[in-house]
């Protein structure tokens, strides 16, 4: 069977494409989510590096990681 053009160009875009992730914080009354560009391989790193943060960062109310793909 063969790859049609399309999915080709699609497959080698998925290829192209990393997984990444980033920690956003609420650190005031606005509510919006805010990051500083930092980005993570794993999870578990973004969420270490976030727990160590918001620990020393007063203004911090709420955090997350959120994924991000970057293209290659």
């Amino acid at each position: 069977m063969r790859m049609t053009t399309e999915a080709a160009d699609a497959w080698a875009d998925a290829l192209r494409k990393t997984v990444k992730y980033k920690v956003e914080v609420i650190a005031d009354n606005s509510g919006q989510w805010v990051g500083n560009g930092m980005v993570f391989d794993t999870t578990e790193e973004a969420a270490t590096y976030a727990k160590d943060s918001f620990s020393r960062w007063t203004a911090v109310k709420e955090w997350r990681v959120v994924k991000v793909e970057q293209v290659t």
